[in-house]
């Protein structure tokens, strides 16, 4: 499932927005939710998964989304069709 988030920000920021810095401040919000004993859960939950649950990426310019990280696959060919052809 892919999700836009824009953020709208008050002041000008200091630093570019890097993702480790966007996952450093969504564990700053779920600490300051739900504690310090669910965060050190819920990290340790992300991390015995094989695959992580979800992707933060750098921030981007509005209307912008980052490059994909593998190519599309190409069509799988069809042996059939081409048997019938000829």
């Amino acid at each position: 499932m892919l999700r836009r988030i824009t953020i709208r920000f008050l002041g000008p920021l200091g630093t570019p927005l890097a993702s480790g810095t966007l996952f450093g401040h969504l564990c700053w919000a779920y600490l300051d939710s739900h504690g310090e004993d669910a965060l050190a859960a819920w990290l340790a939950d992300m991390e015995s998964r094989r695959r992580p649950p979800f992707l933060i990426s750098d921030g981007m310019p509005s209307g912008f989304l980052p490059r994909p990280l593998t190519r599309p696959e190409l069509p799988k060919h069809d042996l059939a069709l081409d048997e019938a052809a000829e």
